[in-house]
């Protein structure tokens, strides 16, 4: 099965995500919340506000389980401080993390980066800015990548390049848990991190097609 979930907020009610959609919390302190004041498309998006240092938010939903998939996730950060770190991270069946997206906002110091199984690789585009929405894309396809994936990011009205196919964090041949995990670390401080519309459809009204040969094998993607 390919990608389908898609989530967009809009529909849900304001406060709490946990409950909400299937998501629940494992860590909620402090909350990611369903709020209206700052959204990438449409009236609502997520938010989750660190008062001050060592706080963490964890909040996961199961999926039915897939092998290959395009999705695209809108982020953005109050202020990028020096400490802590935020991730959308996608688990196997095992509960194992397989591909995760660190977000800039802490010691990534401002570049989005890929986890991989030995050093993070990181997406074109360079440093991002405070307080400015970015949309990131990732691909993965089991069978015709196997153990792999790769990320690209939306900035300035354009898609950068994609990174190179990157191995997996751990080989998987199920992903069925997407983790929204984001902490404040010693020296993140305050700020407040923010999220939209988790979708397989190009929110960003691009129009670019994705088309790549292997083997025996044509693959089209749009976005």
């Amino acid at each position: 099965m390919t990608w389908t979930y898609e989530q967009k907020f809009n529909s849900l009610t304001d406060g709490d995500l946990g409950g909400q959609d299937s998501w629940s919390a494992i860590d909620g302190s402090p909350v990611l919340n369903v709020q209206t004041s700052s959204t990438y498309e449409g009236a609502k998006a997520l938010s989750c506000v660190f008062s001050s240092t060592n706080l963490e938010s964890d909040y996961r939903r199961d999926i039915t389980g897939i092998s290959d998939g395009n999705f695209y996730v809108a982020y953005k950060v109050s202020t990028i401080l020096s400490g802590g770190s935020s991730f959308v991270a996608l688990k196997d069946t095992g509960g194992s993390f397989v591909m995760y997206i660190k977000l800039p906002g802490g010691a990534t110091g401002g570049a989005l980066l890929i986890g991989t199984n030995a050093a993070d690789v990181t997406v074109d585009g360079g440093a991002f800015s405070n307080d400015t929405w970015y949309v990131f894309n990732v691909e993965f396809d089991d069978t015709a990548q196997n153990n792999k994936y790769r990320c690209r990011s939306f900035r300035g009205g354009s898609w950068g390049s994609w990174t190179a196919w990157s191995d997996t964090v751990a080989a998987y041949t199920s992903i069925t848990t997407i983790r929204i995990l984001s902490s404040s670390g010693d020296g993140g401080g305050a700020h407040t991190l923010y999220w939209d519309t988790i979708t397989p459809t190009d929110p960003t009204g691009s129009g670019s097609t994705t088309v790549f040969l292997i083997p025996s094998l044509l693959l089209m993607g749009v976005g």
